[in-house]
């Protein structure tokens, strides 16, 4: 099975790329440039960033407490 990025529109083998699924959503990207480049212009065209802004605080703090394990275990 191929996909097909949504930023550039190459074509990628199964496997390959980076892939988000989430209920009916589904972002295929060929690689993290492609992500990074739909990322930043979300966020920079999003109309209203309060709807998701929670969200990522909340994913901020996971992530700072990981490392802070990590940190700790070395």
């Amino acid at each position: 099975m191929r996909r097909r990025c949504v930023v550039c529109g190459k074509t990628f083998p199964e496997g390959q790329g980076i892939v988000i699924e989430h209920s009916r959503l589904v972002l295929e990207f060929h690689s993290k440039r492609c992500l990074a480049r739909f990322f930043r212009r979300l966020f920079q065209d999003a109309p209203d960033i309060s709807c998701i802004e929670k969200t990522i605080k909340d994913i901020l703090e996971e992530f700072g407490r990981v490392s802070e394990k990590t940190v700790k275990k070395l």
